[in-house]
């Protein structure tokens, strides 16, 4: 899921879920199967629990104006998984 750093969002405050996953499907070049939804201030907290700071940062592009990245290289395995149980997965 954590491949290194700016790892790639998008945000529902700015498009709605089925627009996201519209773009995601033309943009990926894997089969999207899932994705998962996590609220940011969740997010910030659970990397403060680890001792590590975690910020999304805006990054808009042509074809999707909800785009960021959160900028961190996210590499401790605990922290991972203790954002993953959290996600919200949706089928797509």
């Amino acid at each position: 899921m954590f491949r290194g750093p700016n790892t790639s969002v998008s945000r529902l405050a700015i498009l709605d879920k089925d627009e996201i996953i519209k773009i995601f499907r033309m943009e990926l070049r894997c089969p999207v199967l899932f994705a998962g939804e996590i609220n940011i201030g969740h997010l910030k907290q659970i990397g403060k629990n680890h001792d590590k700071e975690i910020t999304v940062e805006q990054d808009p592009t042509e074809t999707n104006p909800a785009h960021a990245e959160i900028p961190q290289k996210i590499t401790a395995k605990k922290l991972a998984l203790n954002i993953l149980k959290v996600l919200t997965l949706h089928n797509v």
